[in-house]
């Protein structure tokens, strides 16, 4: 899952910029004034390629892919009052096309429940999940501080000792396989499954798993990895989030995507919260 999804960079392999359609959007009031943004932009987009600067195509298509996340967010928030009451939620984060029934599937796009800015506030209450499985998901945080931020998310919507399961890209192979040929397997396995063809080399390898950029040829994101993570950094970033019992997990085959299966592919981690004096009278 990316905020930044590939149809935004649509013009970089095209002539034009595809224009938006305006009442697709669905732009209701008080956001209509973002009509005449959208207008500009359309305008914008009627000019060849050839005639606009990279720096600039770029820097409007983000901005449309941020302002389309801002409206689909609006769109979908009053939808979480009909999880205002529910105690037990088990949410997915970054769902992408692996939709789990009897979960709450959360991403940016069609194939889930809530189509929501998980940059910003959780809309569920305090206590009311039981699990949170975000998986190759939070890498596209910018770290510290928006990591930081779903984390404590999650803590505060987590019931006491609810659990947390991440998966990340494990970075600590690219890295060994960089610099020990006992790891060498790892770059004809990403060759093989994950990177473009024009990674050729072992830092071009090492730079694409770091930052997952777009090459208009081959249909690869631009920036899409803001962070690259390994247990040390991912257990201590949770442990500032007030998680406890962090440790390393292998891959479920009942919760996870079979394409993550890859011992050199991902990095899981689980957590818990602590279970608070309050809470534990209570039960």
């Amino acid at each position: 899952m990316s905020y930044i999804q590939q149809e935004h960079f649509n013009f970089l392999a095209n002539d034009y910029i595809k224009p938006y359609n305006i009442k697709q959007m669905k732009i209701n009031r008080p956001y209509s004034e973002l009509q005449s943004i959208f207008k500009i932009i359309s305008i914008l987009s009627r000019i060849p390629k050839s005639n606009l600067t990279f720096g600039l195509r770029y820097a409007m298509n983000v901005f449309l892919a941020e302002i389309k996340i801002f409206l689909e967010n609006k769109r979908n928030l009053p939808k979480a009052r009909i999880y205002g009451k529910k105690k037990n939620l088990k949410l997915h984060i970054g769902c992408g096309d692996n939709y789990k029934r009897g979960w709450v599937n959360i991403d940016s796009g069609n194939n889930c429940d809530l189509s929501i800015d998980l940059r910003e506030k959780l809309p569920f209450k305090d206590n009311s999940c039981k699990f949170i499985h975000a998986e190759h998901f939070l890498e596209h945080l910018e770290y510290p501080e928006i990591a930081l931020s779903f984390l404590s998310e999650a803590y505060r919507v987590l019931a006491p000792n609810g659990s947390i399961r991440l998966g990340v890209p494990d970075s600590q192979y690219p890295l060994k396989a960089y610099s020990n040929k006992k790891y060498k397997k790892y770059f004809k396995i990403a060759k093989a499954k994950w990177h473009p063809a024009h990674c050729t080399t072992k830092l071009e390898h090492i730079n694409f798993h770091f930052r997952n950029y777009y090459y208009p040829a081959e249909g690869f994101y631009l920036n899409q990895h803001k962070y690259a993570y390994d247990f040390e950094t991912l257990k201590k970033i949770l442990k500032k989030a007030s998680f406890i019992k962090i440790s390393k997990s292998s891959f479920n085959y009942k919760l996870d995507k079979k394409k993550w299966k890859d011992k050199f592919c991902t990095l899981y981690v689980t957590a818990e919260k602590k279970c608070s004096t309050k809470a534990y009278k209570r039960n």
